[in-house]
């Protein structure tokens, strides 16, 4: 499994957050795979830009259900996207079941963004079973009074 995404903000006064849960257990019968990640992003005071997005890939798994929700406001921006997958010891499928609903909303709500330029990521990865992958870059970086920006991807794995 493969997740993140990116929150970036233009302006005098910004501000971006990532934030990830991620975990993968094997239970010997089932291997399952969750995890979470929201990334925002807000902008105040000159050119105010503010962009966010996140993604998933799972590979090797019966069953996979993703959501991805963007809710947009006048000087902002939050993705979140959600999964949940499973992989049956005992069942082999030619073709997995794969769901991935996505939403984007506009809405007409104005954030206030504090004085100065803040960027946080913040990540909690958990691999439980033989043979485990777990690999997670993460960057933060603000620039006095224009930008604000913050990543992250965690790569799990049981192999």
């Amino acid at each position: 499994m493969v997740l993140g995404g990116s929150a970036e903000a233009v302006g005098e006064h910004t501000f971006a957050s990532a934030e990830l849960d991620a975990k993968i257990v094997d239970t010997g019968r089932a291997s399952f795979a969750i995890g979470s990640a929201s990334f925002l992003a807000a902008a105040e005071g000159g050119a105010q830009y503010a962009t966010t997005d996140a993604f998933c890939e799972v590979d090797g798994a019966d069953f996979v259900f993703t959501k991805t929700r963007t809710v947009t406001g006048k000087n902002w921006e939050e993705t979140t996207t959600q999964v949940f997958a499973v992989d049956f010891a005992d069942l082999t499928l030619r073709n997995p079941l794969i769901i991935t609903p996505e939403s984007s909303y506009r809405v007409g709500s104005y954030q206030h963004v504090s004085d100065g330029n803040v960027a946080e990521v913040d990540f909690d990865v958990e691999v439980r079973a033989e043979h485990t992958y777990a690999d997670v870059y993460a960057g933060a970086l603000t620039i006095e009074d224009s930008y604000s920006g913050s990543l992250i991807e965690a790569t799990l794995a049981i192999g």
